[in-house]
């Protein structure tokens, strides 16, 4: 057996230990800020929050499974931390260790009961392994070739057993920098991670999506089989690709990434206005890619729907960016529920230098290339640590956190390829309407 599982019991005793030890580094982090400068305590702040991050990350690291997951999650949040701090996540999105195949293949027998007989062999070898399953590749009697999705043996149990210990852990370390209400924020990112559980929920979220995208002719989204189905088992038809990583070599033509960039732009942008149904985990192993410019999405176990008071403020907000009209951001926030203290808009400084990295990407001319400018994430570094000491206060909805984690994941990936193109009228498309 994998280390990936162990004991509900182990696992709460060691996460009880980090959320102890997390605890008392910050109150007493608090006790010495009675004796020191205002400048000496946002660096002493600082410095204890990447201290509990780094140790919080070796604990998640070791335990895979559910705590492991939520690291994840937050390695792509990247507007829910500071960046120094997600940074310190990402190290987390690696394979996990994986189970043997006759365990996994017992879940398989054991979820689908009869029906198991579809399938004429399943392959030994885990296609790949992550937090919560594993992928195997198979071929059915009728000799379509097809992946099966596999979830762990138990896993849904240590998850819910995980969580109250990773919900006091991650809280302590994110009253360090803000001090706006935890509950909602954990309640959202418990409610993705439980979705993720349910493989019959994203059988119905990939159907949805198929459904919604029938007319898109660049996107590709893999067919469930619905027979070989279940709580814990997701069978599709196999859909293969260029991987993220070939995508990125110099084996294809830069045109053929600016092709693949501005499908990933078209669809985040159909998702956002029209759909309002989000692909919610940008991890750019949930893509592939053809040669033909289509692009293949992978993963649909986290998907947001865009509420209509979300979705009103980012048309406004993407309308004031184009027409360069940054004295309309702090009212749009408001409305969003992004604001200082009780209810006051956030001051122009603080949106000035975001705004402004925005329009130069998103202007009509000329094209914008993402990537081409290599200081683009140092720069949100730096701008995250100037604002830290006025941001404990900033009130975030719940509703944005996976919005966010997908626009600034979908523009990582358009970095990775140096996808250039006219992201502005792309945009424009989809805002200048009465949608």
């Amino acid at each position: 057996m994998s280390s990936l599982l162990t004991k509900p019991y182990q696992r709460a005793l060691k996460l009880g230990s980090l959320a102890g030890r997390v605890g008392v580094s910050v109150l007493g982090n608090r006790t010495f800020n009675l004796f020191r400068t205002d400048i000496s305590k946002e660096v002493h702040k600082a410095n204890n929050l990447i201290k509990n991050a780094q140790r919080t990350v070796k604990t998640l690291g070791s335990m895979k499974g559910g705590a492991m997951k939520i690291g994840q999650m937050l390695s792509l949040h990247e507007g829910l931390f500071p960046p120094e701090i997600t940074a310190i996540f990402s190290t987390l999105q690696k394979e996990a260790p994986a189970i043997p195949f006759d365990e996994m293949h017992q879940q398989v027998k054991d979820e689908l009961g009869d029906n198991y007989r579809l399938f004429d062999s399943i392959h030994p070898e885990p296609y790949a392994a992550a937090s919560i399953g594993q992928v195997h590749v198979g071929t059915l009697t009728d000799g379509r070739q097809v992946v099966i999705k596999i979830q762990y043996p138990k896993i849904d149990d240590v998850i819910r057993a995980d969580l109250k210990n990773l919900k006091s852990v991650l809280g302590k370390m994110f009253a360090l920098f803000s001090s706006i209400e935890w509950d909602p924020i954990w309640n959202e990112l418990k409610a993705r991670l439980l979705e993720e559980l349910d493989y019959k929920n994203e059988a119905s979220n990939i159907d949805l999506m198929r459904q919604l995208n029938k007319n898109v002719e660049d996107i590709i989204i893999p067919e469930v089989i619905e027979s070989l189905c279940s709580e814990r088992i997701l069978t599709m038809v196999r859909e293969d690709g260029i991987s993220p990583k070939m995508a990125c070599t110099d084996i294809y033509p830069q045109s053929m990434k600016d092709k693949w960039g501005q499908v990933l732009f078209d669809q985040l942008n159909r998702s956002i206005f029209v759909n309002r149904m989000l692909h919610a985990d940008p991890n750019f192993g949930n893509f592939a890619f053809k040669t033909n410019g289509k692009v293949i999405f992978y993963d649909f176990g986290c998907v947001k729907q865009i509420p209509d008071y979300i979705h009103s403020a980012l048309k406004s907000m993407s309308l004031a960016v184009l027409d360069n009209q940054i004295e309309r951001i702090p009212e749009i926030l408001c409305k969003m529920g992004v604001y200082k203290g009780t209810d006051q808009p956030l001051p122009l400084d603080m949106i000035s230098p975001y705004f402004q990295m925005f329009c130069d990407a998103f202007r009509t001319s000329p094209i914008y290339i993402f990537g081409e400018d290599k200081q683009f994430y140092q720069k949100l570094i730096e701008l995250g640590r100037t604002n830290l000491p006025r941001s404990h206060d900033i009130a975030v909805p719940k509703d944005i956190i996976f919005i966010d984690r997908t626009v600034v994941g979908t523009i990582g990936n358009l970095r990775k390829l140096y996808a250039g193109g006219p992201w502005g009228k792309m945009i424009e498309r989809y805002v200048r309407t009465d949608s």
